[in-house]
């Protein structure tokens, strides 16, 4: 069982029952990359891909939700 990274699951999880649809990373865009002048290395990947966002991950505090 994993105690930091849920995501190891999902990753155990895909491993054995395999997507039927995969979609493209507009349906993760970082809030960050909406920035046309981010200089995030992830955002300028977004950019030169031309990757328009379909759903945004909105930013969040990690250290505020870490002290909580």
């Amino acid at each position: 069982m994993a105690l930091w990274h849920d995501e190891s699951h999902w990753n155990r999880y895909l491993l054995d029952h395999p997507p039927s649809k995969i979609v493209t990373p507009a349906y993760v865009f970082p809030e960050t990359c909406l920035n046309p002048t981010s200089t995030v290395e992830n955002c300028k990947k977004f950019r030169e891909a031309k990757i328009s966002p379909i759903m945004v991950a909105i930013d969040k505090d990690h250290q505020h939700y870490r002290e909580a």
